[in-house]
């Protein structure tokens, strides 16, 4: 057994009882709001282009049969077709999903069981005034593409779960890991992370995973904010271009996944960006590169060395550091309280170092 045949275990046994906790009619009502605030946005932002008016306007046309401007018809078009090209981008993180995608829009298109209406009444709720075959249409295309790749469906929830350990024949400890965006039907729905091992550090080996909040931890590991640095990048290349960066990948698998200060995101420049775009990956590539030549590469040769004891109790104080950052800035203490710190050995197995039970 490996730690990634474990996760892949857990993720059947979780899909075969499902409907303990929820029934499908539940999931599917959960995946029909989540397509009526995909459509509330696509309005809301035809709304902003043509000013808040803009509903009266087209009422006012159905009402006295008067045919409704062709800009404004166009400019629906555009934004949506504008969203399908956003989409079409994104990568299929969940290939289980996308593919039994008709079967849940076919699903989606009657009544449901308690009640809820079919997906084109709620198509005709928010676009049904155009009286468009075309928009309709164009509105379908774009909500099924989002099936598989985007995290906003079925629920736009997340959750991220990792397993650590030994597998059978390892010698090292590896992570796999998986983000969990809900379900639908029988599918939960899944981006798989690709297996994580141990690397050679000098004379010994290390993997550093910080999960969730991780600002602090990374400044204290790495030397550099690396969420700040890149809002930082975002702005100036805004202020230089007078332009947006492109979208980001939705299922967030573009993200720090990396064990040694951020090396493995080096070097990915879109070989179709613009020359801002470039500059603005080659910023991130060179301070991410400074950082850990400078900073990171000592904190990872300390971790390497230290003995496990040590290394557990860095562990728990990283947290506690996180902890008081959220407290000083005054946001939600949704890390730190009870610290429980806990090793993992080929020889002892699992082992508590710290716990703090509840009261």
């Amino acid at each position: 057994q490996t730690v990634e045949g474990f996760r892949d275990n857990f993720l059947t046994w979780l899909q075969d009882n499902l409907n303990n906790w929820t029934t499908s009619t539940e999931r599917d009502g959960k995946a029909w709001w989540c397509l009526d605030r995909e459509l509330r946005d696509v309005w809301k932002e035809f709304e902003e282009t043509l000013g808040p008016g803009v509903r009266e306007e087209i009422l006012a046309c159905r009402e006295s049969d008067m045919e409704l401007p062709a800009d404004r018809h166009e400019e629906v078009l555009r934004i949506i077709r504008k969203g399908i090209e956003e989409v079409s981008e994104f990568e299929i993180f969940d290939s289980g999903l996308n593919a039994i995608g008709d079967e849940i829009f076919d699903r989606l298109s009657q009544e449901g069981a308690d009640g809820r209406p079919a997906l084109s009444t709620l198509v005709n709720r928010w676009f049904g005034d155009f009286g468009s075959d075309e928009i309709t249409q164009e509105l379908h295309r774009f909500l099924r593409l989002l099936v598989g790749r985007s995290i906003t469906f079925p629920n736009g929830t997340k959750t991220f779960l990792a397993f650590i350990g030994y597998g059978a024949n390892d010698l090292l400890p590896n992570m796999s890991g998986v983000q969990l965006y809900g379900a639908i039907g029988n599918h939960v729905c899944r981006y798989l992370w690709s297996n994580v091992t141990a690397d050679p550090f000098g004379s010994s080996y290390v993997m550093v995973q910080p999960l969730a909040q991780r600002d602090m931890i990374d400044l204290v590991l790495r030397g550099w904010d690396e969420e700040l640095a890149e809002d930082a990048a975002e702005a100036t290349f805004e202020r230089i271009t007078g332009q947006e960066t492109r979208p980001a990948d939705p299922a967030g698998t573009t993200g720090d996944d990396d064990t040694r200060g951020g090396q493995g995101n080096a070097g990915h420049q879109d070989d179709t960006a613009s020359p801002e775009e470039d500059w603005r990956a080659a910023l991130m590539d060179e301070t991410r590169d400074l950082a850990w030549k400078s900073r990171g590469e000592r904190a990872y040769r300390t971790i390497a060395s230290l003995p496990l004891s040590s290394l557990a109790n860095a562990a728990g104080s990283l947290v506690s550091i996180q902890n008081l950052k959220q407290n000083i800035r005054g946001e939600l203490p949704t890390v730190g309280g009870k610290i429980n710190v806990a090793t993992i050995t080929r020889s002892e197995g699992f082992q508590w170092v710290s716990r703090q039970d509840d009261d």
